[in-house]
């Protein structure tokens, strides 16, 4: 009669490699761990924010600071018009471009025109107004040669 054995040996860790424990961060105590530092990393801030607005204060002003445009000679090579609104669509406003292609094919000239920094260009894609004093009256004046108001 034959004898089959078979023997199984558990391999000894390696000399220097640390053991990690049997619950890391990989098994179900440690992803709930993880999960609950992640929500209340989250939930602090949104509760902080909604009592006191303070990182709006502080990060709305530090934006709105990167936020300029001036005025320069000359057509600008990139320029971002309002979309609509009820004083964009009543004064004209979001129909600059259409009025500036109309006028450059009857042989206008921009003389001049704004210059947008990167932030207020981006801001007034996003359809958000851009920061201005707003004139209680508005016009358009359109200018012939030598400057005589023709509108």
């Amino acid at each position: 009669m034959k004898v089959n054995s078979v023997l199984t040996t558990t391999p000894l860790p390696k000399v220097g490699v640390p053991v990690r424990p049997s619950f890391g961060w990989e098994g179900p105590v440690g992803r709930w761990l993880l999960s609950a530092a992640l929500a209340a990393a989250v939930a602090v801030p949104v509760g902080y924010e909604i009592r006191t607005s303070g990182l709006e204060a502080r990060l709305l002003p530090q934006y709105a600071a990167t936020l300029s445009y001036e005025l320069a000679s000359g057509p600008s090579d990139s320029i971002v018009f309002p979309h609509a609104g009820p004083f964009d669509d009543r004064r004209g406003y979001s129909r600059i471009g259409e009025f500036q292609s109309r006028l450059e094919t009857q042989g206008f000239q921009v003389d001049r025109q704004m210059r947008f920094s990167p932030g207020l260009m981006r801001l007034i894609s996003w359809g958000i107004t851009p920061p201005y004093r707003e004139p209680p009256v508005a016009g358009l004046v359109i200018r012939g040669q030598g400057g005589v108001p023709l509108f």
